[in-house]
């Protein structure tokens, strides 16, 4: 009898948090297109980078079937990476169908009020109804979902062997550079290896917090 919704902690959170919302809500939707365009630059200046630096480099140290190995191995990566990505971004999630839905047995969405199925969820981003919904990929600038989420999982899959495999590929030239890099700071002024250590370590605990 006394109840009032206006007094539910609940809401008064949401009702709090409404303008970090809608503004997060706008910097998602217009910023997709900028995220998925630095993610296809990112991966092309890597591409750039070993061919126009790691490839000369090893080149010469290398046997003629390693090489071949090594081309052969990153290519297929690259391909298979560039291929989900594109479809996981073009590919619509899936949205509810109007026509073959009966509103009292799959329930009505709050936000759009049109019927909605069985473990689908409504976007505030793109502003609709996502089948089988697992989260807005600004990434992907679009949701994924129940018909894209096989390529969105392989990006990811294809994303983690190209970074081992550009590690294992890597290492060796930067090894060479980097330590030898690190006995001439540690033998000029100690100070600047402590120095870079500390600020490598707070990048990286920083990346692993936020990311």
């Amino acid at each position: 009898m006394f109840y009032n919704s206006h007094f539910n902690l609940d809401y008064a959170i949401d009702v709090a948090f409404e303008p970090v919302y809608r503004f997060v809500e706008t910097y998602v939707s217009q910023l997709g297109r900028v995220f998925l365009g630095f993610l296809t630059s990112a991966i092309v200046l890597l591409v750039l980078i070993t061919y126009v630096i790691i490839v000369p480099y090893e080149l010469p140290r290398r046997s003629w079937r390693e090489v071949v190995l090594y081309f052969i191995t990153g290519h297929w990566l690259l391909a298979n990476l560039l291929y989900n990505l594109y479809k996981g971004s073009v590919s619509s999630p899936g949205h509810p169908p109007m026509d073959h839905l009966v509103a009292c047995s799959v329930g009505i969405c709050k936000s759009c009020l049109r019927p909605k199925p069985p473990r689908s969820h409504h976007c505030s981003v793109c502003k609709r109804c996502i089948l089988k919904m697992d989260h807005h990929c600004p990434w992907l600038d679009q949701c994924v979902g129940h018909y894209n989420h096989r390529y969105y999982y392989l990006t990811m899959v294809y994303m983690w062997l190209s970074c081992i495999y550009v590690v294992i590929g890597m290492y060796q030239c930067f090894a060479e550079h980097y330590w030898a890099e690190e006995v001439n700071l540690s033998k000029q002024n100690p100070f600047k290896l402590l120095s870079s250590k500390l600020v490598q370590d707070a990048v990286f605990k920083m990346l692993n917090r936020y990311l």
